[in-house]
């Protein structure tokens, strides 16, 4: 902590990824509010993959970033074979991110989401202070779960999380309930700017998210096929990328889509670049996570919109959707309750436009980016 009077000192951040999803976003608006306190930043961006989306979105902004290696855990790193590989990236990302901490005369380094393990052996150099920020609720597999509960808690002075939920998952509890602090979220607000219509229909129903095993992307094609089938003039839209070394989760979702009859009323778009001008668009927004959703960008991003939104009942999502007031809340997995929920909105228009002015007032009341940067500034500058 800052003597008072004195100038903030410099934080240094470390960061997995280099797209555009939730995590990467709020890494964004993270920086943004050490740069609104007078901090000086600078960000180190894992390079095991290519430049993309954040390291852009850094650059436009005059933000100090380089792409280094910092050996995130992936699942494709965890194979047998990759580990001595990844013990070594381990270790020459620790002497990266200590000589880089120095450099900048780091007060605070910020880990951003569990992934980066070797945040646990980086020390504190030059007496930094070492804030992890979860993003995370991992489940599987066992071992790397327990790794993400509980090297956060042990190794850093403090863990900011991003949903209760998110701090319920952490380990040990009791070491937990004294460093841990959460931290929701916040979006800004913007004008709508609706895209082209991605599919003919009305309304239309839309899944945004990674196509990924526990995003329930393929609950949503299961319930939209039985509602679709009962109603004829509806339109659905999946939008989202697999991850990578999962790219045959695109083409088995076209299959499965072309076998459905509804081939010509379900869009495939993929990755969709503006997915808020994406829900400027549609009407319905479905967030079926079939494991805990660990907070839920893609519900503040819908109801800004005015989407009328349905979400899983877990993770951070009853966090954010009040059932029947803000939105619906549906079991995970139940592809009959969510079609049931879809239906219900489908055949209701009072009722979808009363969940979306409601779901808009309360991400833009509740959710503001003010209140994001005053509570991870206040993180930051306790002692």
């Amino acid at each position: 902590m800052a003597p008072p009077g004195s100038r903030p000192g410099p934080i240094l951040f470390l960061h997995p990824s280099d797209d555009a999803y939730g995590a990467d976003r709020m890494l964004l608006e993270t920086v943004e509010a050490a740069r609104t306190a007078g901090r000086r930043v600078e960000v180190l961006l894992a390079n095991d993959g290519p430049p993309g989306w954040l390291s852009s979105a850094l650059a436009a902004r005059g933000i100090d970033y380089r792409r280094v290696d910092l050996a995130p855990v992936r699942r494709r790193y965890l194979k047998p074979r990759a580990l001595p590989r990844l013990m070594v990236s381990m270790y020459r990302a620790r002497r990266t991110i200590r000589a880089r901490a120095r450099a900048i005369g780091a007060e605070i380094v910020h880990v951003n989401t569990a992934a980066l393990l070797v945040a646990a052996i980086v020390g504190r150099p030059n007496g930094a202070r070492l804030i992890w920020h979860i993003h995370e609720i991992v489940q599987r597999p066992k071992l790397l779960a327990y790794m993400f509960r509980t090297l956060p808690v042990t190794a850093s002075d403090r863990v900011v999380v991003i949903s209760y939920a998110v701090g319920r998952h952490l380990r040990p509890s009791w070491l937990a309930r004294r460093r841990v602090r959460v931290v929701h979220n916040g979006i800004a607000p913007r004008d709508r700017r609706p895209i082209a219509r991605p599919v003919q229909g009305d309304p239309i129903v839309a899944f945004v998210g990674r196509l990924n095993q526990w995003k329930g992307y393929e609950v949503f094609v299961e319930a939209a096929q039985r509602v679709g089938t009962r109603n004829a003039g509806v339109g659905f839209v999946v939008a989202g990328s697999p991850p990578a070394g999962e790219e045959w989760r695109e083409g088995a979702l076209k299959d499965r889509v072309e076998r459905s009859g509804l081939g010509d009323r379900i869009a495939v778009l993929g990755f969709c670049p503006d997915a808020p001008g994406l829900f400027d668009s549609v009407q319905i927004a479905v967030v079926p996570s079939v494991w805990p959703e660990p907070f839920g960008m893609v519900i503040l991003e819908a109801m800004r919109s005015g989407c009328a939104t349905v979400a899983t009942n877990h993770g951070g999502a009853p966090e954010i959707i009040e059932n029947e007031v803000s939105g619906l809340l549906v079991p995970p997995g139940d592809v009959e309750a969510l079609a049931t929920a879809i239906e219900r909105l489908v055949d209701d228009q009072a009722l979808r436009r009363r969940l979306g002015e409601a779901g808009g007032h309360r991400a833009m009341e509740v959710f503001t980016l003010d209140r994001f940067r005053a509570a991870i500034q206040a993180v930051w500058d306790a002692p």
